[in-house]
């Protein structure tokens, strides 16, 4: 326990400040935009899961088939928003 506890005590602070230097220079996340197209295109310059989009619905996010029909479009946006 006592060696549990000192490499806690020595790794936590040291993780700590490294992530706030992180935080305030170069930053720790995307832009919204890039977070919505997602990070697939943005950084290997490819779509992975074509057969996806981003599809807006009222509580957030989701997924939407590409080949949905306009029922299954309709129940996909209402399983995103639950």
């Amino acid at each position: 326990l006592i060696g549990v506890g000192v490499a806690f005590l020595w790794v936590f602070p040291i993780c700590l400040v490294l992530f706030k230097v992180l935080s305030m220079t170069i930053g720790l996340r995307v832009s919204p935009e890039e977070e919505i197209q997602g990070l697939d295109l943005g950084e290997h310059g490819a779509n992975c899961y074509p057969d996806f989009a981003p599809a807006v619905a009222s509580g957030g996010y989701g997924t939407l088939s590409a080949g949905a029909t306009g029922s299954q479009a309709a129940s996909e946006v209402r399983s995103a928003e639950t």
